[in-house]
């Protein structure tokens, strides 16, 4: 009784660390992207690829919440006939962008 009692103890008391130890949390987080956009133009036009890159990056203010922005910027390739009313109007590239707020639930 007293052994499986002891064991119960430390136990508790690793697991209670491990719960202390989620406090810790990054400040800044950051993440790279590769993204690829398909556009596909009204009429008999022909589809223009867009290749590139990006990435997140987060602040955490605290472990519950934080400000996030993904950005990202590709090259268009591929091409438009000649014939077709659009060809003059494609950029030769592509960027979006999205600021948020990161709200970070618990996980259960």
């Amino acid at each position: 009784m007293r052994k499986s009692s002891s064991v119960l103890v430390e136990l508790l008391f690793l697991t209670t660390g491990a719960a202390l130890a989620q406090n810790n949390f990054p400040k800044v987080e950051t993440a790279p992207e590769f993204m690829y956009i398909r556009t596909v133009p009204p009429g008999n036009a022909q589809s223009v690829n867009c290749a590139g890159g990006g990435g997140t990056i987060a602040y955490n203010l605290t472990s519950m919440f934080g400000l996030a922005a993904d950005l990202g910027g590709c090259k268009v390739f591929g091409f438009l006939p000649s014939n077709s009313r659009l060809s003059n109007k494609i950029t030769g590239n592509e960027f979006t962008f999205l600021f948020r707020a990161a709200d970070y639930h618990a996980k259960q």
